[in-house]
């Protein structure tokens, strides 16, 4: 079974491996990447915080890719989702709090600590947000409407990649693919985009379109909604389990 993967890299080449390893066949098509903000990283090395948060394993990454102090590996850290929490915690931080299944439930778990007295954070030692110039505000706006006291730093901006049609008909009408894997709507809605004419429409009738979440969902055009599920949980284990759907629900 051949399955494309959208994501950026190196979560792309990361996932192509263990696709390889349950026995399917990966094809690479990242759409977007990510790029550090050096205005952003700059900032970081002078603010006091008193806790960490991130929606994102790539702002993790590019701070970890310029240095991370080793004075800041004690301070609280709160991610979403156990990839995130990952990052963290291999980027060196000790006090990593994950699992959110999503940024709102995230911002609803930080209020919760803050408010029972387990956040300790001020004006002048805030919660720092690392985040990409491109987002969701629902993250931000949980913690004003409680007033939790933090701060936003964005550390990467998002640059789109472009195919040529060459290269796509070589992958995808040539050799079929029988399920895209979508692991945000930014990449779903590109690779519709991307994937526009008359020569594409047999293919992608014929692809399964696997989310990792909602909002991914969202982002599928309605006459291929019905060939498109939605993962059991924001997480990669739950995405890869919806493969098997193909042949044992032949949905």
């Amino acid at each position: 079974m051949r399955v494309l993967i959208t994501r950026p890299e190196p979560g792309a080449t990361r996932t192509a491996d263990r696709l390889r390893s349950l026995g399917y066949e990966p094809v690479l098509l990242p759409l977007t990447r990510t790029v550090g903000r050096q205005d952003g990283l700059l900032w970081l090395e002078t603010r006091e915080a008193g806790a960490f948060a991130a929606t994102s394993g790539a702002a993790i990454r590019h701070w970890r890719e310029t240095g991370i102090a080793h004075n800041r590996f004690g301070v609280p850290f709160y991610a979403v989702g156990t990839a995130t929490g990952e990052a963290a915690t291999q980027a060196g931080f000790r006090a990593v709090h994950s699992g959110s299944a999503d940024a709102a439930a995230l911002a609803s778990k930080i209020v919760a600590d803050f408010s029972a007295g387990r956040l300790s954070i001020t004006q002048s030692r805030p919660l720092v947000y690392l985040a990409g110039a491109t987002r969701k505000k629902a993250f931000e706006a949980g913690l004003a409407a409680a007033s939790v006291p933090f701060e936003t730093v964005e550390l990467y901006e998002i640059e789109e990649i472009s195919h040529s049609t060459d290269y796509l008909v070589g992958a995808f009408v040539n050799e079929s693919v029988d399920a895209v894997l979508f692991y945000s709507a930014m990449a779903a809605s590109r690779f519709f985009d991307t994937m526009s004419g008359e020569r594409f429409d047999k293919t992608l009738n014929n692809m399964h379109y696997f989310c990792m979440g909602p909002s991914m969902l969202a982002a599928i055009p309605e006459p291929f909604t019905a060939r498109s599920a939605v993962a059991g949980q924001p997480d990669e284990p739950s995405l890869f389990a919806l493969l098997d759907r193909i042949e044992r629900d032949k949905i």
